[in-house]
């Protein structure tokens, strides 16, 4: 796919009226050029003309996107990986057939990819301007707030942003909720383990009158008496 990416961007250079014959138009769909259907995703959002700043930004563009492919690979395997994105692109399909006038439906794949990474990999750092780091956990809110704001803002933003927003929650949810359980499952073991570590150091006697105990009074004697209760040799009762 990245491949694919990087030819419709030379190819935008070339002639940037080819990103309109590819791009999703719902109408142009139904008129037959259904293959907008394929390529839409791999379209470039906007292509400037072809100089140094376009070049570095493509290749930096390029490193991100191995980046994060490679990361969900490892973190998900290759097959959930491509499932993942071929339900975002179905989705996109789906909500772009259904309201007329969407755009920026391609860049929503990438987008939400992004978001999945910094889901998994807050702490992987970006260094902006070379020098700043920048989380990508922090990025990644931005971005999942910006799609989130753009679902429930407007009908076209619900089948785009909507479409992708949603393919984060099926594949992504269902780990947090793991996770959450999880972190409540250690907070309830670790919990247990107090209470099994005060209950092992605990003090075997005690005394009912005074709260003496072996630990804090080791010469002391204690005796049960014939109400059942322990008392200290101190406080035992003359009839016990």
């Amino acid at each position: 796919m990245m491949l694919l990416s990087v030819l419709s961007y030379a190819l935008s250079w070339v002639n940037p009226a080819i990103s309109q014959m590819l791009d999703f138009d719902r109408e142009k769909i139904l008129a037959g050029e259904v293959w907008r259907l394929i390529t839409f995703p791999f379209i470039p959002e906007r292509v400037g003309g072809l100089n140094l700043l376009t070049i570095v930004f493509l290749y930096f563009a390029i490193m991100v996107s191995f980046l994060i492919s490679d990361s969900l690979e490892n973190c998900w395997g290759i097959l959930k990986t491509s499932v993942f994105v071929y339900v975002t692109w179905i989705l996109l399909i789906i909500g772009g057939m259904m309201v007329s006038g969407t755009s920026g439906n391609g860049l929503v794949i990438a987008s939400i990819a992004f978001c999945v990474f910094g889901t998994y990999y807050p702490r992987y750092e970006f260094r902006l301007f070379f020098f700043l780091p920048i989380p990508v956990g922090f990025l990644a809110a931005i971005a999942g707030a910006f799609l989130v704001y753009n679902a429930v803002t407007s009908l076209t933003g619900l089948a785009t942003s909507g479409a992708g927003v949603l393919a984060y929650l099926l594949f992504v949810g269902p780990d947090i909720l793991r996770g959450k359980v999880q972190s409540i499952k250690q907070i309830g073991r670790r919990h247990t383990f107090k209470k099994r570590t005060l209950r092992e150091t605990a003090s075997f006697n005690c005394c009912v009158v005074c709260g003496a105990t072996e630990l804090s009074h080791p010469d002391a004697e204690f005796r049960v008496a014939a109400d059942g209760k322990e008392y200290c040799h101190e406080h035992l009762p003359k009839d016990g």
